[in-house]
């Protein structure tokens, strides 16, 4: 009976070697994955914050040189949204 016993706790013992191992293994692999996911995040962010700074930067140079079309803009805007809003009595 106690060579029984022996014999489940070495296997209960190595099972759980084993699952140590894959566990590890596994750990590693995700360690890996969101390594390479926080690195295609970041890259994603420069591109878009890139992308927003010559948008802004654009726009910025187009309402220097047509300051007009935006004056015109903002008032016929202000226009349209007294009318939807105002009271009525």
């Amino acid at each position: 009976m106690s060579r029984e016993k022996i014999s489940s706790t070495d296997k209960i013992h190595d099972a759980l070697d084993l699952l140590r191992e894959a566990s590890q293994e596994k750990r590693v692999e995700l360690q890996h994955l969101l390594k390479n996911l926080h690195r295609g995040v970041k890259h994603a962010q420069q591109d878009v914050t890139k992308k927003a700074k010559h948008a802004v930067g654009a726009l910025d140079d187009h309402a220097h040189d047509k300051p007009w079309h935006y004056i015109s803009g903002a008032a016929l805007s202000g226009f349209l949204l007294g009318l939807i809003f105002r009271s009525r009595r």
